[in-house]
């Protein structure tokens, strides 16, 4: 029966191999596969609910003071999966589950908990906050110990798995739970693997009723949620696949026929859990010689018609390995014993050669089957490198920055290699590390793992290095020297509007341009307090023609400057608050969705990138407002008159610059009407202190970079004034009746 049950499987005649997920009732399904554009490791911030012919929306997002679990393309049987180490947390909140009435069914994909402990809560369904018994727990604990026992499922340990009947440990498992509204936690219904209803101990708490409400519900991945809507300490260590539940008890026949189609979906009768992970980025094996020594291990397929077993029946496996998949079909495979019965994990070891990709494939005979019966379980195929024969880079240099008169910076690369390695270092202007470049410079003597450079404005460079061995050579990737220091002050005094930090970034002459005509702005004399005796006035024509002020960053012919972090801050004026949208005030065009701007925007002043626009503060009409922006290279903090209460801060950076430009947009279609003065640059992040003294020096005023708690006039102090505001309201009443005031 198991033979033809497989054959069924194979040839996709069977049910389980045609069944289709059951629609009716499904209200949330989460599938990892469902996830894009993430690499491996990356942290998962939201999972969309593909349930979309309902009105439960269950899709998570990340919560607040939890970590995110991360995602990784081969999982369950080369499958994506979220990886969770117990501090990870994915929530869905307030959704409103569509009919409460026909209780729920929940589908889990997952593995066991890999932590060994009790009552590990891979999800949990309902509404917290509210009585006990509304909400409905999984769990995946491997453990058969304790007062848990390894649960399946549970409310305030009301059912536990025995431990003499629990199928759960660190593999994946298909976990099926249904519950009726209005049944007390002894009538749970659990399955693991197959449709044989696991045996609980209903002894704890098992009167309590189950009474799932329709709105305000919390899907929680990861761990609980407390009767007091707290996250709980049940933390899930190990893998998720797949979520999917219903507002209604499936039938024994559609829980069955989910339980195939997820069967077939992860393959779990093939050859699975791959060693090399497939399309692993680390490269495999070990030097011997001119070989590399690799060890390939899988798991044994499991039985079709008991799929929480090995399957018995396989007597062989026949391991194809080759480095021309295309031609697999023509590969003699390798034949290896099965135990009897067969392992669950099966090694062996090769000898294969250096920079290769190479793919596998298991197939298993069953019951003596050979290369091309039918019989036979053709496995994935499955994909790995081999160690390079030429230098690999570990760790590239990191980028550095330092002041003038600082100690040396040190660069570093590391590399691994099977041979002995020479190194030497480059200089590059426009970061593309070939040597061959003209812009590219071998630095005498520096022919070790490390690189010593002096904080020097004319060191301002990428720095990377070249490994060597027998094999040939590697460039790691470069790291950038930033000699922190004032790039540009546009102070607005001088004609022509010159560089007064000494860099030479006067703005060019655009005249020539035509349609409309771009001038240079005029000196003016209305200046922010004590800042010299001029702007620069910006103005736009009736016919299109305007102002603006500009300097490429072209440097050795490379259109952009790379800086670890950066600080803009200047002075603006406006009479006219209702210029075009977007009407730009300073922007840096850098590379395409790696440029920002400031803007006047409908009244308010904003800071505009690829990530989105954030308003700084409204612009007061006639008025001086002083604009900081200020970015470390990870994130981007705003000020608007450098107060604390307006402060942005951003998870955006957009540290590349090719020009500094004032008067316009990125676009150079909306050009701005007022005054702009003492426009500074710096290639770091000024700490705030500095940016006061100079934002205190030119206007007077107090820079606040917290309000006090207790400020209720707004000054950034505490003191009398505050004192007597309160003083002034001490023996005001508003209750009722007035008796209550006595």
């Amino acid at each position: 029966m198991k033979k033809l049950l497989l054959s069924l499987l194979l040839m996709g005649m069977g049910s389980a191999a045609s069944a289709q997920l059951v629609t009716d009732g499904l209200i949330v399904h989460l599938d990892a596969d469902s996830i894009k554009g993430l690499a491996d490791g990356d942290p998962v911030t939201s999972w969309q609910d593909l349930a979309t012919s309902d009105s439960a929306d269950g899709s998570l997002s990340s919560v607040t003071g939890w970590a995110q679990p991360t995602y990784y393309r081969h999982g369950y049987n080369s499958r994506p999966i979220l990886h969770y180490v117990g501090t990870d947390c994915l929530m869905s909140n307030q959704f409103s589950i569509p009919d409460v009435s026909k209780g729920v069914t929940v589908f889990v994909v997952a593995t066991g908990d890999i932590s060994g402990q009790t009552g590990e809560r891979v999800m949990q369904i309902g509404q917290t906050g509210a009585a006990a018994g509304n909400v409905l727990g999984v769990d995946f604990s491997t453990s058969s110990t304790g007062t848990d026992q390894g649960s399946g499922a549970r409310f305030n340990n009301g059912k536990s798995l025995v431990a003499a009947n629990n199928p759960l440990d660190t593999n994946f498992h298909i976990g099926v739970l249904q519950m009726g509204q209005g049944d007390n936690y002894g009538s749970l219904r659990y399955y693991v693997d197959d449709m044989d209803q696991e045996t609980f101990d209903v002894t704890a708490n098992s009167g309590n009723i189950f009474n799932l409400i329709e709105a305000n519900n919390d899907l929680v991945v990861g761990t609980g949620k407390t009767s007091a809507g707290l996250l709980t300490s049940d933390d899930y260590q190990g893998d998720v696949a797949e979520i999917i539940i219903y507002n209604n008890q499936l039938t024994v026949a559609q829980m069955q026929q989910n339980m195939d189609f997820l069967d077939n979906k992860y393959n779990r009768t093939t050859a699975w859990n791959p060693i090399p992970e497939d399309n692993s980025p680390e490269f495999q094996g070990t030097v011997n010689g001119t070989k590399v020594d690799v060890t390939l291990e899988w798991n044994t397929g499991n039985d079709p018609a008991t799929p929480d077993v090995v399957n018995s029946s396989i007597t062989k496996y026949f391991l194809y390995v080759t480095a021309d998949e295309a031609n697999m079909a023509n590969v003699t495979p390798i034949e290896i014993n099965a135990q009897t019965p067969p392992a669950i994990s099966v090694s062996t070891a090769l000898s294969l050669d250096f920079d290769k990709e190479y793919a596998w494939r298991v197939d298993q005979a069953v019951s003596g089957s050979l290369v091309d019966d039918p019989n036979t379980i053709i496995g994935p195929t499955w994909h790995f490198l081999t160690i390079p024969s030429v230098p690999v880079v570990e760790n590239s240099p990191a980028h550095a920055n330092a002041f003038p008169g600082d100690d040396d910076v040190v660069f570093t690369a590391e590399f691994s290699s099977i041979s002995a390695m020479t190194y030497q270092w480059y200089s590059s202007i426009d970061n593309n590390n070939d040597p061959a470049s003209e812009d590219d410079e071998m630095i005498v003597d520096a022919t070790a793992s490390t690189l010593s450079v002096s904080p020097d404005a004319a060191n301002e460079k990428y720095y990377y290095c070249i490994a060597t061995n027998n094999g040939g050579s590697t460039a790691s990737d470069a790291g950038y020297l930033t000699v922190n220091r004032m790039v540009l002050y546009w102070d607005m005094e001088a004609t022509g509007f010159t560089d007064a930090s000494g860099n030479g970034h006067d703005p060019i002459d655009e005249s020539e341009l035509t349609a409309p005509l771009v001038t240079m702005p005029v000196q003016a004399a209305d200046v922010p307090g004590d800042a010299g005796v001029s702007s620069a006035q910006f103005t736009r024509q009736e016919n299109g023609d305007y102002t603006r002020l500009t300097a490429p960053l072209d440097i050795n012919g490379q259109p952009q400057v790379f800086y670890t972090g950066y600080t803009v801050t200047l002075w603006v004026k406006t009479d006219d608050l209702n210029q075009d949208i977007n009407t730009g005030l300073f922007n840096n065009d850098g590379p395409t969705n790696r440029d920002f701007q400031l803007e006047l925007n409908n009244g308010n002043y904003r800071y505009n990138d690829a990530s989105g626009t954030f308003v700084m503060g409204a612009a007061p009409a006639g008025e001086w407002a002083y604009l900081a922006v200020i970015c470390d290279g990870t994130t981007t903090t705003c000020y608007m008159n450098l107060y604390g209460d307006t402060k942005l801060e951003l998870n955006t950076y957009r540290n590349e610059f090719g020009q500094f430009q004032v008067g316009t947009n990125r676009n150079t279609d909306k050009p701005y009407t007022g005054f702009i003065d003492e426009v500074k640059v710096w290639n770091y992040p000024v700490p705030f202190e500095v940016l006061a003294n100079d934002y205190t020096d030119v206007c007077g005023k107090y820079a606040c970079l917290s309000r006090p708690e207790m400020d209720f006039n707004d000054d950034c102090m505490v003191n009398l004034i505050d004192l007597a505001d309160i003083v002034n309201s001490w023996l005001d009443c508003n209750r009722f009746p007035e008796t209550g005031c006595n």
